[in-house]
């Protein structure tokens, strides 16, 4: 009777000696690789909804150290976290039903302004114009820009190809860091809208997320200060720009209807 093959090698999460197909410290596969297309939307299909301990992992990694827990992801380090599409799903659903509870900052804004006898006609009037925009491309925006996610993890291929990270690993990257800043915009919605300053939290809402992405790629690309944060906002205005021309097109599509 001939004797199995034993697979031997170093668990890439944990650092252990494994001689199976499963690391007996961590349980992570011993086939864990260069990260694929085909290997991340696998396993986001792996139960939708199966987070438990990874997902509190995930959080925090991603809200203190999101370059450094990426780059662990996808070198190898995978047990202890969420899949990336699997994640970027999950934080934005949960924006989307918010939103659609609570309505938009623009909307909030709009009604409060609109009670106020003391507001100016032009700014009401202006955020009345704005809010119908706005409730056009709302149900659209969030899917679009989950649609988007291999074009953003193209533009980042491209603009850091000196740092020899894969499509695969900027996909992940995309995805965890698109998927985490609309969990910054859930915490910040959360609050009542009705006693925050509206003015601090639209800048909050608008700008918090496009930096939180350019620190990550910064450090997940390993790239120096300067030409990191120029590629960065290179490859995410170029995102950004696409998906604010989609958005138009269907703005226009619906007010010529």
């Amino acid at each position: 009777m001939e004797n199995q093959e034993v697979m031997k090698g170093t668990c890439l999460n944990c650092g252990s000696e494994f001689h199976s197909h499963y690391c007996a410290f961590c349980g992570q596969s011993s086939k864990a690789g260069p990260l694929t297309v085909r290997a991340i939307l696998e396993g986001a299909l792996k139960g939708l909804i199966d987070f438990d301990k990874p997902l509190y992992r995930t959080l925090i990694g991603l809200t203190l150290r999101p370059g450094s827990m990426i780059s662990d992801y996808v070198e190898g380090k995978r047990s202890g976290y969420a899949n990336p599409v699997k994640y970027c799903l999950f934080t934005s659903a949960l924006l989307i039903v918010l939103v659609q509870l609570r309505g938009s900052i623009v909307e909030v804004a709009s009604q409060s302004m609109s009670a106020d006898p003391t507001a100016a006609e032009p700014a009401a009037e202006f955020l009345r114009q704005y809010n119908e925009i706005n409730n056009i491309i709302q149900p659209y925006s969030h899917v679009i820009s989950l649609m988007m996610m291999p074009v953003l993890a193209g533009f980042f291929y491209l603009v850091f190809r000196k740092s020899k990270r894969s499509f695969a690993d900027q996909m992940a990257f995309g995805c965890f860091a698109v998927g985490h800043a609309a969990f910054l915009n859930i915490a910040i919605l959360a609050f009542n809208l009705h006693h925050v300053i509206f003015d601090a939290v639209t800048v909050l809402i608008n700008v918090g997320p496009p930096i939180y992405i350019i620190w990550a790629a910064v450090v997940f690309n390993r790239e120096r200060v300067v030409p990191g944060v120029l590629r960065s906002l290179l490859a995410y205005g170029l995102f950004f720009g696409l998906i604010v021309a989609l958005m138009m097109l269907i703005v226009f599509i619906k007010m010529t209807q």
